[in-house]
């Protein structure tokens, strides 16, 4: 059952997770299933989200947190769904969405929302240039969800047939390395916990040192690899390559710096979930459960033979720049996607002028 947790800013995410609706309900209420070029809103929350139906996730049942629209055969499903994204459409949303300490949508809303529509060849036009960006970037985003996958897999069966020994994360590298003071007139890009997912990070923009907060000192470098100190069960982790310019975390991350082996395997082994689950043991507090960086150095991890290791950190190594140059060109593609989307919908920009800036852009790639 698709709820409003799957509604994004433009794409529905389906988690294998996703619960699926008895097929009798589903034949009960064929209304609430959810056809291919759909469009899904939150009742309730962040009612500027909206998520258009791709081909492959049609079927699916829309719980009763959502409402569905559904559009008429002159509009380009797809258009509509882009024009809905632009900042107009949503600010109009938040300003007449109803209530006050929770917002809410409801089909009356909708109805008064006011759009542009033009002829539905420039419709599919725009439709066109727009989707093929945001499915390169939906492309690049399932190859690195199989990236992960494959090395997930290869280290685990690397180490169900091997004798390997276990051994505390301090013999093989050094936590918070180097530690960063403020420079008069000097700029940064501040990393804090927030910015820091699962696997992912966001990189700020830059800030003055002066205006940069206290926490801001673990020193960065190629090949690093952060985690949260701060609640480790919620596994906030990043592999940092080619860093920005003057990078420098929160004191709420550990700076894990690789020794005596390659951050490609050290990275593959601070995943596996005995990592986590030993962090978890070590955490500190109740309301705040934190690991000081001396007990994370504690952390036992797998090692292998150095010939076994090596012929993974080969292999390591090249797929995990391969996510990284995804990473940046999905990057690339949305900032591009972003300063096109309100200028095609408005009619200020040319799909042909448009189609040329993203021919110019992705041969750069």
């Amino acid at each position: 059952m698709v709820s409003v947790g799957e509604v994004g800013y433009g794409t529905l995410t389906i988690r294998d997770s996703t619960p699926r609706v008895p097929s009798e309900i589903i034949a009960r209420l064929p209304e609430f299933v959810l056809e291919s070029g759909d469009i899904v809103f939150g009742r309730k929350g962040a009612v500027d989200r909206s998520s258009w139906v791709r081909p492959d996730q049609a079927g699916w049942f829309l719980g009763s947190d959502g409402i569905r629209l559904r559009s008429p055969s002159t509009v380009d499903s797809r258009f509509l769904a882009f024009q809905l994204q632009t900042m107009a459409t949503r600010s109009w949303l938040l300003q007449n969405a109803t209530g006050s300490t929770m917002l809410s949508l409801s089909q009356g809303v909708l109805e008064r929302l006011p759009l542009s529509i033009p002829t539905l060849s420039e419709q599919q036009r725009i439709s066109k240039t727009l989707g093929a960006m945001e499915d390169k970037i939906l492309s690049n985003e399932r190859t690195i969800t199989t990236i992960n996958k494959l090395l997930e897999n290869s280290l685990s069966l690397l180490l169900s047939q091997s004798d390997y020994s276990t051994q505390p994360l301090k013999n093989f590298a050094e936590i918070n390395l180097a530690t960063i003071r403020p420079e008069h007139g000097h700029s940064i890009r501040y990393i804090d916990i927030a910015s820091v997912g699962v696997g992912t990070i966001k990189y700020p923009p830059p800030i003055a040192w002066a205006d940069a907060p206290s926490r801001a000192r673990r020193a960065v470098t190629e090949g690093d690899i952060l985690w949260s100190t701060v609640r480790p069960n919620r596994r906030s982790h990043a592999l940092i390559l080619s860093p920005e310019e003057n990078l420098v975390a929160s004191t709420g991350l550990a700076v894990i710096s690789a020794k005596g082996l390659a951050w490609s395997y050290l990275y593959e082994t601070l995943k596996r979930p005995g990592f986590t689950q030993t962090l978890e043991s070590f955490a500190e507090g109740s309301a705040y459960p934190a690991v000081r960086p001396d007990r994370m150095a504690e952390a036992p991890i797998p090692v292998v033979s150095d010939v076994q290791r090596a012929q993974f950190e080969r292999f390591a190594t090249r797929l995990r720049t391969q996510e990284f140059q995804l990473q940046q060109e999905s990057k690339t593609i949305s900032a591009l996607s972003e300063a096109l989307l309100p200028q095609l919908i408005s009619g200020k920009l040319s799909v042909r002028v448009a189609e040329k800036r993203v021919a110019d852009v992705c041969s750069q790639i």
